[in-house]
């Protein structure tokens, strides 16, 4: 593995050596045939549960802390989607108001 991330060529960026590195274990020589990542139903149904009941408010990064680039989550902007995709109103709440929890200390 370190062989094949030391042969990804002078001046390879990090993300090539790893990707040389990866691909060694893989005994990867060619590109990842994304067919295999088609969504099935099963993706479909999990997009359609979280605009039904479990609405997931997360967004992520602010000052470089991730990876990812920054992003906010924007209730009004997901409502839209979940209206548009699916001709479904998110209920926000619906998990703590159906299951509970609101007070941590009874339910711990």
């Amino acid at each position: 593995i370190c062989d094949a991330m030391d042969k990804a060529g002078k001046g390879a960026d990090v993300l090539s050596r790893i990707q040389a590195g990866v691909a060694a274990c893989f005994h990867a020589s060619h590109c990842l045939d994304m067919k295999f990542w088609e969504f099935g139903e099963t993706f479909v149904g999990y997009a359609w549960q979280t605009c039904s009941e479990m609405v997931m408010p997360i967004g992520w990064g602010t000052n470089n802390d991730s990876m990812f680039p920054p992003k906010k989550f924007d209730m009004q902007v997901f409502i839209k989607d979940c209206k548009d995709k699916y001709s479904v109103l998110p209920r926000p709440h619906w998990i703590t108001t159906y299951y509970g929890g609101h007070d941590m200390k009874l339910i711990l």
